[in-house]
């Protein structure tokens, strides 16, 4: 592959630039599970609601909220983030 190749692939205008583009590459390429892949494309949808939302958003909207439930966190069982905890601007302890 030429040196700026892989740079290229994935730039913002590459055949493989998007968020969405690059989860179907990693699940095609068996890189990522089913779980992941559901994962990311909620995560997707909700940094697009954030980013092209009118009004502020926050992780304690009942919308948001209930998309988060829906995550599976394959990687990380019994893991459990609050939603105040994702709410907060620093995330220092």
């Amino acid at each position: 592959m030429r040196p700026n190749g892989i740079n290229d692939i994935f730039d913002y205008n590459g055949p493989c630039g998007g968020f969405s583009t690059k989860t179907q590459m990693a699940y095609a390429l068996s890189l990522i599970g089913k779980k992941t892949r559901h994962d990311l494309n909620l995560v997707r949808v909700l940094r697009n609601g954030f980013a092209h939302s009118r009004r502020p958003m926050k992780f304690t909207a009942p919308a948001v909220q209930r998309m988060c439930a829906r995550l599976l966190f394959p990687d990380f069982p019994n893991v459990f983030l609050n939603f105040d905890m994702l709410n907060k601007t620093d995330l220092r302890p």
